[in-house]
């Protein structure tokens, strides 16, 4: 189920970059609690003062809750991480031109 998720958020693209939210490594983490139909994602934003937190969290809750219309959706961002350019793929540093 994780990894339907993750293909669900491929969908969800960082308005700054233009690039999927997996491939920036915005997505720190996705918990689901079969028992009471919870899907959490911790999200880990490029810069502590992302203006765009609200618009991917309902962008993500769209994606998700199209596929599991009766699960509960939690976002949240995750302070206990740092974002670095480490946690991008190697197709977004290719398109930001990042070696």
């Amino acid at each position: 189920m994780i990894d339907e998720i993750k293909a669900l958020l491929e969908g969800a693209v960082d308005p700054c970059t233009k690039i999927s939210i997996m491939d920036m490594g915005i997505v720190g983490g996705i918990n689901v609690h079969e028992a009471e139909e919870l899907i959490q994602v911790a999200l880990v934003p490029t810069t502590p003062f992302c203006p765009f937190l609200g618009t991917l969290d309902d962008e993500i809750k769209v994606l998700i809750e199209k596929k599991y219309p009766a699960w509960t959706v939690d976002i949240f961002v995750d302070r206990s991480q740092v974002w670095e350019k480490e946690m991008m793929s190697a197709e977004a540093h290719k398109k930001l031109g990042i070696e």
